[in-house]
């Protein structure tokens, strides 16, 4: 059994990866090692991890795609819309002013927020103002 002293103790790296055998020779091992060894069971576990990367390197990054491995990719990290393919409740008609309004807003050099856009819109339109009888809890 090894014992330390209070000074620092460097390993070599075979006798890393002899504790890190010993201590995966069978289950449930790694804590008694480690206790032996006098260093923490979460070493052993950072010295095997570091041995089986340099064993199994991880792909070049990054890796040769085709075309079609990238547009597949791309296409799953889309944001998924709330409307979930149902058609929008803001007519053309809305939705064409709101665009006009911010590119008129924008040529002016002013900040546009969605809040401004929003209130010139229910300003235009004020029927946007009133809620259907459907959409209100009973």
């Amino acid at each position: 059994m090894y014992v330390r002293t209070g000074k620092r103790h460097y390993y070599t790296l075979q006798e890393k990866l002899n504790i890190v055998e010993q201590a995966y020779m069978f289950p449930r091992n790694v804590k008694p090692t480690a206790r032996a060894y006098s260093v923490e069971a979460k070493q052993i576990r950072k010295w095997k991890a570091q041995f089986e990367a340099v064993e199994n390197p991880p792909p070049i990054y990054p890796a040769p795609r085709t075309v079609e491995e990238r547009s597949d990719i791309k296409n799953l990290k889309v944001k998924k819309s709330w409307h979930k393919g149902r058609p929008s409740t803001v007519s053309h008609r809305i939705k064409n002013y709101i665009v006009f309004m911010f590119e008129i807003y924008r040529e002016r050099g002013i900040c546009v927020s969605a809040k401004m856009l929003a209130l010139d819109a229910m300003r235009e339109f004020p029927d946007l103002c009133q809620v259907p009888e459907t959409h209100l809890r009973h």
